[in-house]
């Protein structure tokens, strides 16, 4: 979890000067685990997991880890 947060946080410096709206207000949605998500987050998830950023990839490595 603490490489994901480092990988959200170093994403986010760089999307700042482009489209800061992208990461904004999503830290716990990548940190919950996916079954405490919220309708809202769930859909907030979806959207993001359609979009080609690091964290995306990050994430879906935790998600594999957890099946070990």
């Amino acid at each position: 979890m603490d490489a994901l947060d480092k990988v959200r946080r170093m994403e986010a410096k760089i999307l700042a000067e482009g489209s800061p709206e992208v990461l904004k207000g999503i830290r716990y949605i990548w940190l919950k685990n996916p079954w405490n998500l919220s309708h809202r987050q769930k859909v907030r998830l979806r959207d993001l997991l359609k979009v080609n950023l690091k964290i995306v990839k990050a994430y879906l490595l935790t998600k594999l880890f957890r099946k070990l």
